[in-house]
């Protein structure tokens, strides 16, 4: 069990977090207290100011630090593709964007890499999309 030595000034020094992944507020909330300010600042650096705050701890809901894991959304969505991929889909990653996700098991494209890598559903298997990504596709 592992305790917290309270802010001189801030005590217990909460802070509010967000998904380290899509940015959005998580239900999480940080009990930092005399490391606040260090890790404000430690935070600020790290995010190129996004976050975090360069003058350290202000006061609870003025501070957002990236949480431990991720939101309900994210972990909804990374098991929607996991499950994809269970089912014989491909998971793939786009080269150009850094998006991912996963071909559903009846794509052609799916079933070609699933051949030729001679891999069968549930055995995970992936490909590195350029030209065919979907989300750089839906913006042009």
């Amino acid at each position: 069990m592992s305790s917290t030595v309270l802010h001189k000034k801030h005590g217990l020094a909460p802070a509010m977090t967000v998904c380290r992944q899509c940015g959005k507020d998580t239900s999480e909330i940080a009990l930092l207290g005399n490391k606040a300010d260090s890790v404000m600042r430690e935070v600020y650096e790290k995010t190129g100011g996004k976050l975090g705050s360069k003058d350290g701890y202000k006061e609870f809901g003025k501070n957002l630090i990236p949480s431990t894991g991720l939101c309900d959304d994210c972990l909804a969505a990374i098991s929607a593709v996991d499950e994809t991929v269970r089912l014989g889909g491909v998971y793939w990653i786009c080269t150009k964007c850094g998006s991912e996700g996963a071909l559903k098991a009846e794509s052609s494209m799916a079933k070609a890499v699933r051949e030729h890598m001679k891999l069968e559903a549930p055995a995970p298997v992936g490909v590195d999309l350029t030209d065919e990504c979907p989300v750089c596709n839906a913006t042009t």
